[in-house]
């Protein structure tokens, strides 16, 4: 009985045993998971930190040491070239175009300047910023005839018969070096040529081997006119009725001047001696339709007249602009049937003297 009492003790001695050890295990792991836990939550808290360094490298623009010992290692290859230059030996056309000009350095590709293509040319100016265009293509000289409606010699012959106080007037407007002015008929091949080679969108003459940039300063350097920063704003139709300088101008006639051609103007001018407001008015509108545009039919341009108020300073009109604007129009309007209306003296003195 008490042997039965003793084996059921020492049972549940194993018992208690057994069960100890089950807890120490439970211990065991719990204390192991603790650790594992300790060490992803370390792990955690180190990741985060390095990607906060990064942030903020990325954000200050430092490059780690890792990137930059990669980026030396992959610089492509560049070749030396006779003058100097470099010429990058890489099949990418995207990354580097041929008009890509570059230099050598330490080993590593360094961009100099970006090249445009050899055909563009620009008319770009500092104000416009305008986008470049390719040049008209050119035209050589044929058999083609280009005929003027108003023979050049009117305006030399004008200038002659002035007198001191109306050569005077002339000076004081800015117009001083029209009273030399002197050209015989222009060959009407030559005109075809000049005027078929003139693009009105790049204002570009092209003369085959060169070409010429039609700006306001090279107007102005050829015909020594005014070029201030008054732009001169046109009329469709100058009426007595609506503008007051018309009227003014049209009160010197006994009769309506509307059909008074060129040559009948000059024929007029040259029998008056006055040099006061109304010659200088006759003059701009004679030299403008000589010069300038020439009409359809063949009278004195006043689509400008409205613009010169009394009081107006006549130099501070843009007049080189004026006349670009009127050779582009007369260019873009002309057909080989009918004669050309712009200033062809304008193509021929740029020509010869560029």
């Amino acid at each position: 009985m008490f042997a039965g009492k003793k084996f059921k003790k020492k049972e549940d001695l194993n018992k208690m045993e057994s069960s100890k050890i089950k807890v120490g295990e439970s211990e065991n792991r719990l204390s192991g998971s603790k650790v594992v836990v300790a060490r992803t939550s370390a792990a955690t808290n180190k990741k985060g930190n390095e990607t906060g360094k990064k942030r903020k490298h990325k954000e200050a623009g430092i490059i780690p040491e890792e990137k930059k010992a990669a980026t030396v290692q992959t610089v492509k290859p560049i070749k030396e070239a006779a003058h100097g230059t470099t010429i990058d030996d890489s099949d990418d056309d995207f990354d580097n175009p041929p008009w890509k000009k570059t230099r050598s350095g330490a080993g590593q590709k360094v961009v100099e300047k970006t090249q445009q293509p050899a055909y563009a040319t620009s008319i770009k100016d500092s104000k416009t910023h305008k986008k470049r265009q390719p040049v008209k293509n050119y035209i050589p000289l044929a058999d083609g005839k280009l005929t003027m409606r108003l023979a050049l010699k009117h305006m030399g012959e004008l200038m002659e018969s002035l007198n001191e106080n109306q050569r005077g007037a002339v000076r004081n407007i800015g117009f001083g070096s029209i009273l030399s002015f002197r050209m015989g008929p222009i060959p009407s091949t030559l005109s075809w040529w000049l005027v078929n080679n003139y693009d009105t969108k790049t204002r570009v003459l092209n003369c085959g081997s060169h070409h010429i940039q039609i700006t306001e300063e090279l107007v102005h350097d050829v015909f020594g006119v005014p070029r201030g920063n008054e732009e001169i704003k046109e009329v469709a139709r100058a009426r007595a009725d609506f503008h007051e300088v018309v009227a003014e101008w049209k009160a010197q006639f006994e009769s309506d001047p509307a059909r008074l051609t060129p040559v009948q103007f000059k024929t007029y001018m040259q029998g008056q001696q006055a040099s006061g407001r109304i010659f200088v008015l006759n003059f701009l509108l004679f030299y403008n339709t000589l010069l300038g545009e020439t009409t359809t039919n063949s009278s004195i341009n006043m689509k400008f007249l409205p613009a010169l108020h009394r009081g107006k300073d006549i130099k501070s009109f843009n007049w080189c602009e004026y006349m670009i604007r009127c050779l582009d129009r007369t260019v873009e309007a002309w057909t080989p049937k009918e004669p050309f209306l712009g200033p062809m003296p304008l193509l021929v003195v740029c020509c010869v003297d560029t």
